[in-house]
C-alpha cells in the first residue's frame, strides 16, 4: 500500500472517532478509548516516518552546482571569446567597465589518468560589463548550472582597477549579494586579478593555494594578517587608510609579496609596500610569532640568525600644547637559530649582546624606512596610530579625523626596540650539558 493510501486510512479512522464522539454527546463511547490511543500512536509513527524519509527540503545536488571558490575583478577588457560572440550578434548593450572572473572547482574525484595531478581541478569564466550584478546573471546564458558562492575562498582585485576606482563602489555588489561568502580573503594583484586565477597549478586550485599561504603568518613576519571581505568593508566605511596583501605571479606560480596602501578618503590604491616594509609593519604592530633577522658580529663580521618567537608592541599617543606625538616600544624574544661563526661562543654574554644589538639596529632601520615612506611619500596612516589617538583623546580625534592622514604626515614618532635571545637551539643545549658534566 502506498504512503498516501496509508495516510488516507488513518485520516478516515480519525474522522470515525470524532463522529462517534459527536453522536455520544461530545464523549467517546466506552469501547473507543483503546482504539483512539492506537490511532494516535499510528499517526505519530507515520508522521515521524514521513519526516525521516522526506530528506532535506532545500537540498541542492552537488552535481547541479557551479561551486565558485574565487572571484577576480579587473578593469574591463573584451576577451577574444566575447569578441566572437559580438560578431555573431550574441551581445547586449553595456560599457566594458569591469571584468569579473569566476573560478569554479570541479567536484569530480580524480581517478586513473587524472590521479597524476596533470589536469586542472578548476575552470575560470570571465565576463565584462558595467554592472557586477548583471555580469553575474549573464552566466545563466552560458552555464547550465547557477553560480554557487557559499564556498568563496578569495577575492583578487587587479591593481589597475584598485588605482582607478573607489573600492567602496566596486565592492557594493559583494556587500549586498546574499550568496557571496563575506569571510573570503581579499588580495590585490600586482598585475591583473584574472592572471592570478589563471596560474597553472596542476592538481591544485589557485584559490586554495592563496588560502594556504596566508596561514603561514606564524612562520614569517613578511605576511600581512589575513584580511576578510567583511573587515575590508568595515575599513572602507570608517574611511581610514589601510593595507591589503599583494599577490604576484611569475612563470605559472604565485607568491604573496608586500602590500597595497588604500587611501581612506578616496578608497583607491596609493602605492605599494615591499617585503622589507612588511617586516617593519609587523614589528610596529606586534603579535608576530615567526620570522628571522640576520645579524652580523662586529668583530668576526660573520652572519648569525635571530629567530623570532614573540613580538610585543605598545603605541602610546601624547598631546602637549596641541601637538600630537607617539611613542612605540617593541620587545621581542627569540632564539639563536643559526650561527655561521666557527669560533663564536654563545656562552659569552658579550657575544650574545652584540648579536642582540645588531638585530635591534636593523629593526630600527626597517622601521625608519617604513615611516619615512608612509609619512613623506604616501601621507597615509595604515598602522593604526589613529585608533590609539581616538581611544586616548576622543574629543581631539573628532577634530582631526577628517584630515588625519595629513596630520599624521608631520607627527613625530619615537620608537625603541629591545631584542632578547633566550634560547640557543639543541646543539648548544647539548654543549652546555657536556660542559656542566665536565665541571
Amino acid at each position: 500500500m502506498s504512503r498516501n493510501n496509508k495516510c488516507q486510512n488513518v485520516s478516515n479512522r480519525c474522522c470515525n472517532v470524532v463522529l462517534d464522539a459527536a453522536q455520544s454527546g461530545g464523549h467517546l463511547r466506552e469501547d473507543k478509548p483503546r482504539r483512539c490511543k492506537l490511532t494516535a500512536m499510528r499517526i505519530a509513527i507515520i508522521s515521524l516516518s514521513i519526516l525521516l524519509l522526506s530528506g532535506c527540503w532545500s537540498r541542492r545536488e552537488i552535481e547541479d552546482l557551479n561551486i565558485t571558490v574565487a572571484a577576480a575583478l579587473d578593469i574591463g577588457h573584451i576577451s577574444s571569446e566575447e569578441q566572437e560572440f559580438e560578431k555573431k550578434g550574441a551581445d547586449y548593450p553595456r560599457n566594458q567597465r569591469i571584468t569579473l572572473t569566476y573560478q569554479m572547482a570541479k567536484p569530480e574525484q580524480s581517478t586513473g589518468q587524472d590521479a597524476s595531478g596533470s589536469k586542472r581541478k578548476y575552470r575560470n569564466v570571465s565576463l565584462s560589463g558595467d554592472s557586477l550584478y548583471q555580469i553575474s546573471r549573464e552566466t545563466s546564458l552560458k552555464e547550465t548550472n547557477p553560480i554557487f558562492g557559499q564556498h568563496y575562498k578569495a577575492l583578487v582585485i587587479g591593481s589597475d582597477l584598485a588605482q582607478q576606482l573607489n573600492l567602496r563602489d566596486v565592492l557594493d555588489f559583494f556587500m549586498r549579494e546574499q550568496e557571496f561568502r563575506p569571510s573570503c580573503l581579499v588580495y590585490i594583484s600586482r598585475g591583473t586579478g584574472k592572471e592570478v586565477l589563471d596560474v597553472n597549478l596542476p592538481g591544485d586550485v589557485p584559490a586554495f593555494r592563496l588560502l594556504g599561504i596566508s596561514d603561514n603568518h606564524y612562520r614569517t613576519n613578511r605576511l600581512l594578517k589575513p584580511l576578510s571581505l567583511t573587515n575590508l568593508l568595515e575599513k572602507l566605511n570608517l574611511m581610514t587608510s589601510f593595507m591589503i596583501q599583494n599577490v604576484v605571479t611569475a612563470k605559472g606560480e604565485l607568491k604573496l609579496s608586500g602590500a597595497s596602501i588604500i587611501s581612506g578618503s578616496t578608497g583607491k590604491q596609493l602605492g605599494y609596500l615591499d617585503e622589507e616594509d612588511m617586516e617593519a609593519v609587523n614589528w610596529v604592530l606586534g603579535g608576530s610569532k615567526g620570522g628571522v633577522v640576520k645579524s652580523k658580529d662586529i668583530i668576526t663580521n660573520q652572519v648569525s640568525v635571530y629567530e623570532i618567537t614573540n613580538v610585543k608592541s605598545q603605541i602610546t599617543p601624547h598631546v602637549e600644547n596641541g601637538r600630537i606625538s607617539f611613542d612605540v616600544k617593541v620587545k621581542s624574544d627569540g632564539r639563536l637559530g643559526e650561527q655561521m661563526i666557527s669560533d663564536g661562543n654563545d656562552f659569552d654574554n658579550k657575544f650574545i649582546r652584540r648579536l642582540e644589538e645588531d638585530a635591534e639596529k636593523q629593526i630600527k632601520e626597517l622601521v625608519t624606512k617604513l615611516l619615512d615612506k608612509l609619512q613623506k611619500k604616501y601621507h597615509a596612516d595604515v598602522l593604526g596610530f589613529s585608533d590609539k589617538l581616538r581611544i586616548a583623546y576622543p574629543r581631539l580625534w573628532e577634530k582631526e579625523k577628517k584630515t588625519w592622514d595629513e596630520t599624521f604626515a608631520t607627527t613625530p614618532i619615537r620608537y625603541d626596540v629591545q631584542v632578547t635571545i633566550r634560547e640557543y637551539g639543541t646543539t648548544n643545549m647539548r654543549a652546555r650539558q657536556v660542559v656542566g658534566q665536565e665541571g
